[in-house]
C-alpha cells in the first residue's frame, strides 16, 4: 500500500524482492521509533514474585519499557518511587535488605531488568506496568502490532520513508496526510489531561 501511495507500484502487481525487504526493514524501524513517543495500545501489566535477596530481575522478552511498579501485599499496595539506573548504581548500600521502596530499569540490547531497593527481605510480589516491545516485521504476511484504526498512519508514513528508494520526492498531499494521521494517532492515544485548550488539536 505504501508503494501505491507513491504511485510506483501499479494496482494488481507485487513489489520486487529487494523492494519488499527494504520496505519491511523501514517498517520495523518506524514502529520501533514510534514506541519512544508512547503507544498506549501496547500498555500491559505484569506481575512477578521476587525471591528474598533478589535485587535485579530480568523481565520477560516482550517488555520494552517499564512505566511504573508497585509492591503488592494483603492490605498493602504501594507505588514504588522510580529512579534512574545511574541513581541506583550510585547507592553505597545496594545490597541492603528491607521492603522495597524504589525501582529502576536497566535496558540491555534485548532485555530489560528491574532493579529493586532495598533488596527484598521477604518474598515480594511486584506488579508493574510496561509497554510491549514491538515485534520485528520480517515477512509481508506478519501481522503488525498496530490497531486497524491507525493503519492509514502506518502506510502513509511508511510511504514517506520509502520515497527515497525510488529517487522521487513524496507528493505534498501525501506528506500532509502522513502528518495529519500520525498526529491524530498520537492524540487519540494520549490521556485527555495532555490535550490543552478547548479544541482537541489546540
Amino acid at each position: 500500500m505504501a508503494m501505491r501511495e507513491l504511485a510506483v507500484l501499479p494496482s494488481g502487481t507485487q513489489p520486487e524482492a529487494d523492494e519488499l525487504a527494504d520496505g519491511l526493514t523501514k517498517l520495523s524501524s518506524m514502529l520501533q521509533t514510534w514506541q519512544s513517543t508512547g503507544s498506549g495500545w501496547r500498555d500491559e501489566t505484569g506481575t512477578l514474585t521476587v525471591a528474598i535477596g533478589a535485587g535485579e530481575i530480568v523481565l520477560p522478552a516482550e517488555v520494552g519499557t517499564v512505566i511504573t511498579a508497585r509492591i503488592v501485599e494483603p492490605g498493602y499496595n504501594r507505588t514504588l518511587t522510580r529512579w534512574e539506573a545511574d541513581d541506583y548504581r550510585a547507592l553505597p548500600n545496594r545490597a541492603q535488605r528491607g521492603r522495597p521502596i524504589a525501582f529502576a530499569s536497566f535496558y540491555n540490547i534485548d532485555s530489560v531488568s528491574l532493579l529493586l531497593w532495598p533488596v527484598p527481605s521477604t518474598v515480594a510480589v511486584i506488579e508493574y506496568d510496561y509497554q510491549r516491545r514491538p515485534v520485528a516485521v520480517s515477512d509481508a504476511s506478519n501481522t503488525i502490532d498496530v490497531p486497524e484504526r491507525y493503519l492509514e498512519a502506518v502506510w502513509t508514513n511508511l510511504a514517506l520513508r520509502m520515497s527515497g528508494m525510488f529517487g522521487q520526492p513524496a507528493p505534498d498531499e501525501l506528506i500532509a496526510r502522513a502528518q495529519e494521521t500520525r498526529r491524530a494517532m498520537l492524540d487519540d492515544d494520549r490521556p485527555e489531561s495532555y490535550i490543552m485548550g478547548s479544541d482537541r488539536y489546540a
